[in-house]
């Protein structure tokens, strides 16, 4: 499992070598504010990661929380929170935050493979799984949202460019390029939509109490049809009142209260664990 990085700048969001620590337990700080301005969130991240590198495991999750609740939410400042959480047994909270940094940069191989082992913590057994995410689904989450914005952009202009040149000089070698660009703005436009879809169309949401039952219907008086845990990654497919109608991966499907569950993207109000 790898371990939290060092962020050199929350405005350039670079990636440097990751800080190789033991973490251990440490005692909770206080209720930390909010930056409200850079210089803030720049003095709050070094706080941050001073904590990881004193073993003060809670203390560093609360100021990357502070982060987060401050708009400074990037993929790296996820990938911290979920894996100090994931080190501090908040299953939840360490699912919830991972695939916010992997749905921010799908090419993160090391948010990847942490999600992986946070998601293997939950209990819940799902007989008749489907086996995996429908294909374009898992293609969504592959695709690296930046370059093939970019790389959709550079296509339009090299077609643009073509179409000049076909008008000026109608060589072969300009009709190829012009069809290449062509072929190459429909693929990289279908992927930038599919993207865009997955990122803003898919509700789901992760389970965060340690136990929540799911009702046959919206309220507490109706029966429980089963219990699910925490770390577990279901859809939302319909609200009423505080509860939310929820699917499970095998088709399963019940009621629970909103307030076990924390969607996924795009990102509500931030709620850590609370103590057990």
């Amino acid at each position: 499992m790898s371990t939290p990085r060092t962020l050199p700048s929350l405005r350039s969001a670079l990636r440097v070598a990751l800080v190789v620590v033991l973490l251990g337990g440490g005692a909770a700080a206080g209720a930390i504010d909010a930056p409200t301005n850079d210089a803030e969130a720049e003095l709050l991240l070094r706080q941050a990661e001073e904590a990881v590198q004193r073993g003060a495991l809670e203390e560093a999750l609360q100021r990357y929380r502070a982060l987060v609740e401050g708009g400074y939410g990037t993929a790296d400042v996820w990938f911290n929170i979920g894996t100090l959480a994931l080190r501090a047994g908040h299953t939840g909270e360490a699912v919830l935050a991972l695939e916010r940094a992997v749905r921010l940069d799908p090419s993160d191989a090391d948010a990847r493979a942490n999600l992986e082992v946070a998601r293997a913590r939950n209990v819940d057994e799902l007989v008749g799984a489907a086996g995996g995410p429908p294909f374009f689904e898992r293609l969504a989450r592959a695709l690296p949202p930046r370059p093939v914005v970019w790389g959709f952009a550079a296509a339009w202009v090299a077609l643009f460019t073509g179409l000049l040149l076909a008008r000026l000089r109608p060589k072969r070698w300009v009709r190829v390029l012009t069809a290449l660009s062509l072929v190459a703005v429909l693929l990289l436009g279908s992927a930038s939509l599919l993207v865009i879809w997955y990122r803003e169309a898919s509700d789901e949401a992760v389970v965060m109490a340690d136990a929540a039952e799911v009702k046959a219907g919206p309220g507490p008086d109706f029966d429980t049809a089963f219990e699910i845990h925490e770390g577990l990654i279901v859809k939302i497919v319909d609200r009423e009142g505080p509860y939310l109608r929820v699917r499970l991966a095998n088709g399963l499907e019940g009621w629970v209260p909103s307030r076990s569950v924390a969607r996924i993207w795009p990102p509500e109000p931030y709620r850590a664990p609370e103590p057990s």
